[in-house]
């Protein structure tokens, strides 16, 4: 997540890690100077104890609560013989060194071999990341990529800090192997749809250069509740959420827009802070998924 939520007595405890201290939260301008040098990469090898394992990346982190979650689950099924189901390696990026610092600690005090938290503008350090990443030896394929709730710079002059631009997007295109899915949400739908519109105009350009780019994943229409089975990541569902008053606040609503998808639209079984809380509260979250279509790079 990029800003976390503020807290309410009416959230249950999980959905917090501790005390969160503005070091872990307060918007960072990436444009800034100290913002603009590339991290040196990690050691691929030793970070994740299989490093063979297909990668989840999720840009915009914050703390790391919803990889934290995934790599425990994984962990557990790990634990069960027989389970089939497919493990991930994961690595998180984020600006706010304090908050990377904060998921680091949570993820070796509970011994957690396949989460990696990683502090730096991505914007920056995506070429150096992404490059070192594919052509490590023994390092599994990107094969999804989520940017859930980026910081919203919402002043007009502030736009240009925004994470998702067109330049990342072609970014994302060259470095990232075909067939990699790209999953970015907001509560806030115009941010949304300028996320959408800059990947889709990032892609155009790679497809004339690179001969590959993102394509939007869009939803069949269906008859029924048009939200029934949404938290399973099902295919056939549609997504925006409503405010209806019903006990969730996602049901009720006519399937209209089919290219927003309900909650957990990958199936991953887990969803980040700031989307349970907003689930809770009832708000809007606005979901997009994107396909990397083209040769591969690797």
């Amino acid at each position: 997540d990029g800003s976390s939520p503020a807290s309410s007595s009416a959230e249950p405890q999980s959905l917090s890690m501790g005390r969160v201290s503005s070091a872990t939260t307060r918007m960072q301008n990436p444009l800034a100077q100290q913002h603009q040098v590339p991290v040196s990469p990690p050691d691929w090898l030793s970070v994740w104890e299989d490093p063979s394992l297909p990668v989840h990346i999720d840009i915009g982190c914050a703390r790391g609560k919803m990889l934290l979650d995934l790599a425990r689950k994984d962990k557990e099924r790990g634990k069960e013989k027989g389970k089939g189901e497919e493990r991930w390696n994961y690595l998180g990026i984020e600006i706010r060194a304090a908050a990377v610092d904060e998921a680091n600690l949570v993820k070796q005090k509970e011994g957690l071999a396949n989460v990696h938290f990683v502090a730096t503008n991505f914007a920056v350090s995506a070429d150096v990341l992404l490059s070192s990443l594919q052509k490590k030896q023994g390092c599994g394929p990107v094969r999804r990529v989520s940017i859930l709730f980026p910081d919203p710079w919402l002043r007009s002059r502030h736009k240009k800090r925004r994470l998702v631009q067109p330049e990342l997007a072609r970014e994302l295109c060259k470095l990232l192997p075909a067939g990699c899915a790209l999953f970015v949400c907001s509560d806030r739908k115009e941010l949304a749809e300028d996320m959408c519109e800059a990947i889709e105009t990032g892609s155009e350009e790679a497809r004339q250069d690179l001969g590959k780019g993102f394509v939007r994943r869009l939803l069949r229409e269906q008859g029924g509740d048009p939200l029934e089975g949404t938290q399973r990541g099902d295919s056939e569902v549609c997504g925006a959420e409503r405010r209806t008053g019903g006990v969730s606040g996602e049901t009720g609503h006519e399937c209209r827009e089919r290219k927003w998808w309900g909650p957990d639209p990958l199936g991953m079984g887990i969803e980040s802070e700031r989307s349970l809380v907003c689930q809770m509260r009832h708000l809007d979250v606005w979901r997009a998924l994107f396909d990397l279509v083209g040769e591969p790079t690797c």
